[in-house]
């Protein structure tokens, strides 16, 4: 970078490399990727681990699952953390139950001759609705969902749709009961999608089964009807329930489907994968006219790229082919990619987290095993470690991994340890750092010093319009930019 005209390029360069070249003079350096993030406080006193998460603009969470004590503090299914990972003092407690309709229980009661005068729990349970997935829609609100049908003593659907500070802000429509939502996606586009355990809009006067249960929501709980899913006789199906989504390419959606196929043996059924665009056409330039047959393959194993490609780990059946583990990546028509090789130790069927710009997380299940980074070729990525044990290092039983805008990665379950910290803590998230080094540097007068952790090299390009990345050949941190060099753009990644 030229320091002849201090001011004008001094300018520039800020101006123009705020992406490339983070202010350390005024934030000072990231956290290591792939280190605990020390920031990120983990509350103690959780009687069961969260098993959903959902990441707010804010970089707040909201955390769901079956516990009825998080953080010692009495909160039952759902929560709200801020960004630090503390409790939301603001966030009210909400009140999940499952209780049984008075008009069953009065029929209950003709039957077997019992006076009941009340709503009642259902018989075994314990008062306590379960939050299995949640969604944020554009408007900040979060759609809960789950085993439940009772909110703050309203009646409800398996559906909720929240404020940050807790207040209902709506309910689902009562056709959406019959579905019993079981999850929630807020797709690439916004837009937030349910799924559940029964088909959409069966016809009652025959009983024929309805439309594959995915229904689009608003933030109020209506359901959005420019959204119109398949029947599953336009399937071939008899029956079927949605185990899980992901977003696709180009406005569309992945259903990962339990399916009973037509024409199928009576009692037989399978797994498929539809590809849905944000109408609710089937997309047919996927696979086999818009679906492909798989084996079962569990939520925490699928997950899909920035662009839309899926990655799926462990072993698995695919179109009818066997498919060798322990992570592959299908194209966008459909194929798998033969060409994605990826360089990973044995992690079994690891979990899988796909970082907004394409690098994989992955951590191995109930093992003493690391966590790796692969770049979006399959490459390893060794800068992701722990400075101190040149490895990140995960000793975790964990349920799922959900990745955050700054490539960070939430960790829920019961966890024992993380990147040698001297800590145990059963039945919580932690937070580990991610995203890519910060290039740090000083100006004084008309020097300028560049500054990087180890384990990087410096590279440089003219322009960022159609960037041209060289190594700076002998850069080492702390490196002084020379006055005779061109007006170029920064940036730092690893060896």
């Amino acid at each position: 970078m030229n320091q002849d005209a201090q001011g004008s390029s001094l300018s520039l360069f800020l101006r123009f490399s705020v992406w490339w070249l983070c202010l350390g003079v005024f934030s000072g350096f990231a956290q290591i990727p792939g280190a605990r993030d020390t920031n990120f406080v983990t509350i103690a006193g959780s009687d069961v681990f969260p098993t959903s998460l959902a990441i707010a603009d804010d970089g707040s969470l909201f955390a769901g699952g079956y516990f009825t004590n998080y953080g010692g503090a009495g909160l039952a299914a759902v929560t709200h953390l801020l960004p630090n990972g503390r409790l939301d003092p603001a966030f009210a407690p909400v009140t999940f139950r499952t209780v049984v309709d008075m008009r069953i229980l009065t029929n209950i009661s003709m039957i077997t001759n019992v006076i009941v005068t009340n709503l009642m729990v259902i018989p075994g349970s314990t008062n306590r609705g379960r939050v299995t997935g949640m969604a944020i829609f554009p408007s900040g609100r979060v759609a809960v969902v789950g085993e439940f049908n009772d909110v703050n003593f309203q009646r409800s659907t398996g559906f909720v749709s929240l404020t940050a500070n807790g207040a209902v802000a709506g309910t689902a429509d009562t056709n959406l009961a019959g579905m019993e939502p079981r999850g929630a996606l807020a797709s690439f586009s916004g837009r937030v999608f349910i799924y559940g355990n029964h088909s959409l809009d069966p016809n009652p006067t025959n009983g024929a089964p309805g439309r594959l249960p995915v229904a689009e929501v608003n933030s109020s709980g209506t359901r959005v009807g420019s959204f119109v899913p398949p029947t599953l006789a336009e399937l071939g199906l008899f029956a079927a329930f949605v185990t899980h989504m992901v977003s696709g390419p180009t406005n569309t959606i992945y259903a990962f489907v339990n399916a009973g196929r037509s024409n199928a043996p009576v009692g037989y059924s399978g797994y498929e994968i539809f590809r849905l665009h944000e109408s609710g056409l089937l997309d047919t330039s996927f696979a086999d006219g818009g679906r492909a047959e798989v084996s079962q393959i569990r939520e925490p194993f699928a997950r899909v790229s920035p662009q839309g490609e899926l990655y799926i780990s462990g072993g698995f059946t695919y179109r009818g082919a066997t498919v060798p583990g322990p992570l592959h990546r299908i194209r966008l028509n459909g194929d798998i990619d033969p060409g994605f090789i990826p360089a990973i130790p044995n992690l079994g069927s690891p979990y899988v987290g796909v970082e907004p710009d394409g690098n994989l997380v992955m951590f191995g299940v109930a093992l003493p095993e690391f966590m790796v980074r692969l770049r979006p070729d399959g490459s390893r990525d060794r800068s992701y470690r722990d400075p101190a044990l040149n490895r990140t290092e995960a000793t975790v039983i964990t349920e799922s991994i959900r990745m955050g805008p700054d490539g960070s990665a939430y960790l829920m379950g019961t966890i024992t340890g993380i990147t040698g910290a001297q800590f145990f803590f059963d039945h919580g998230v932690i937070k580990v750092n991610g995203g890519q080094i910060k290039l740090g540097f000083t100006a004084q007068g008309n020097s300028l010093t560049l500054t990087w952790p180890p384990g990087f090299r410096l590279q440089r390009t003219p322009n960022l319009n159609s960037p041209s990345w060289i190594n700076v050949t002998g850069a080492t941190s702390p490196w002084p930019v020379s006055p005779a060099a061109p007006l170029d753009f920064y940036r730092v990644v690893s060896e």
